[in-house]
């Protein structure tokens, strides 16, 4: 349940954290240098800069935490578990509501400009939610979702039979593009480009407006399993345990 800080120039470890009971599941960064996870353990940590031990962490849960995502003003972060639950996590005060929102995994969240809420799920359902958790639009997914990113006004979502789609904030489907025969496995996205790495390691960079190529990187040393875009540098996170910076600019 390890925990690791980086600088940016991914060469040394700032802080090494302990607290989850098992694997680390999630991760969301807050723009005031707080940063919350999630875990097997379905617990949520709040972590403030220079602190070793986490500012608010939430009681174990019955279900693992499998997607995290921090509102825009910071004022909330969602929580999807693996039994289908998303719940909202006040990260100054601790409190913690929830609902039943998915039938089965919620395989990925995502927060609108506007504040909604966005989740994708086993159920193969897309879903958007207002601040109070109540449904505000709906819609069918053609195969199992593995992950969800927010790319400027549209949602970008990676699947099982290796195809990645963009949708509209109502779920209408958009811009699509046929990748691997490999599941798609891990995605990041600015308002400018979208990544989306297979489970054979192989990364691909797309326009996030109409998907089209920017560029590739080659299959190295097994499954990507966590990718992080800024404005010009990828991060890409694998099963060697080895964390890779590309220039995307």
């Amino acid at each position: 349940g390890r925990v690791i800080q980086w600088g940016k120039d991914v060469q040394s470890a700032q802080r090494v954290l302990r607290l989850h009971d098992g694997n680390v599941t999630a991760v969301g960064a807050l723009s005031d240098g707080r940063f919350v996870t999630g875990g097997q353990d379905g617990r949520v940590a709040v972590w403030a800069p220079g602190r070793q031990d986490p500012a608010l962490v939430t009681p174990h849960g019955v279900s693992p935490v499998s997607a995290l995502a921090v509102a825009p003003d910071d004022g909330r972060v969602a929580v999807g578990f693996w039994d289908g639950q998303i719940a909202i996590l006040d990260p100054e005060q601790g409190r913690i509501a929830g609902t039943e929102a998915q039938a089965g995994r919620v395989s990925g969240l995502a927060y609108l400009a506007g504040g909604d809420l966005v989740s994708v799920g086993a159920d193969l359902r897309f879903t958007r939610w207002d601040d109070a958790l109540a449904p505000q639009a709906r819609a069918g997914l053609p195969d199992l979702p593995n992950g969800l990113a927010r790319a400027g006004d549209r949602l970008a979502v990676i699947f099982a039979e290796g195809s990645l789609r963009l949708f509209s904030a109502d779920g209408a489907l958009l811009p699509e593009r046929f990748l691997s025969e490999r599941p798609l496995i891990a995605i990041a996205a600015t308002p400018t480009v979208v990544a989306a790495a297979a489970v054979d390691g192989s990364i691909w960079l797309l326009e996030a407006d109409t998907l089209r190529f920017r560029a590739g990187i080659a299959a190295a040393t097994g499954p990507v399993w966590a990718l992080a875009l800024d404005d010009d540098t990828l991060f890409a996170g694998g099963a060697t345990g080895a964390i890779r910076r590309y220039a995307t600019a």
